[in-house]
């Protein structure tokens, strides 16, 4: 039997992350650049799918990582519709400082710096504030371990989504 998709993007999420803990380290900012959009398109595909579960929203109305995904989904959407460059590298010691220190790091671009988004909904003015206030100018280590802590206490909830038994897979064909 295969996984459910949604185990799959949690997966593919932390392997993204590891690889973009590995890619900081390096010089070459492209690396970084491209394990982060990896970051954020799982992040983002598994807070949709995730609004299914009964007990997703009031996960996320009462834990600090509620108040991010709304950015992360702005940065996606953006990615995805208009391919803007999100992020820019810097130099210097950023903080929170982790060791191994590296004296550049690739930091999210302010939110005046990124093109409106080609499509607008409903949603636009919350995950632009989010981004705003959660992101634009942090290192995206800061932003992509924030998820994965989020994530993580997810998946330590009683009857969380992330245990098969307690998630509601469709067996129709919708065409």
């Amino acid at each position: 039997m295969n996984p459910p998709m949604w185990t799959l993007a949690l997966q593919g999420f932390r392997k993204a992350h590891a690889r973009h803990d590995r890619d900081r380290l390096t010089t070459d900012p492209t690396r970084v650049f491209i394990s982060a959009a990896e970051c954020v398109y799982w992040a983002a595909t598994i807070d949709e799918r995730l609004r299914e579960w009964p007990g997703y929203k009031g996960f996320t109305d009462t834990h600090p990582v509620g108040s991010l995904l709304p950015g992360v989904r702005y940065v996606r959407n953006l990615k995805t519709h208009i391919l803007p460059m999100t992020l820019q590298r810097v130099e210097g010691k950023m903080y929170p400082v982790i060791y191994p220190v590296v004296y550049a790091e690739v930091v999210w671009l302010p939110l005046e710096q990124l093109p409106k988004p080609s499509r607008t909904s409903k949603y636009i003015e919350l995950q632009e504030r989010s981004y705003s206030e959660q992101m634009a100018g942090s290192p995206t280590r800061n932003t992509l371990y924030r998820l994965m802590e989020g994530f993580a206490d997810l998946e330590a909830l009683p009857n969380s989504p992330f245990e098969e038994s307690s998630w509601f897979v469709s067996t129709t064909n919708d065409g």
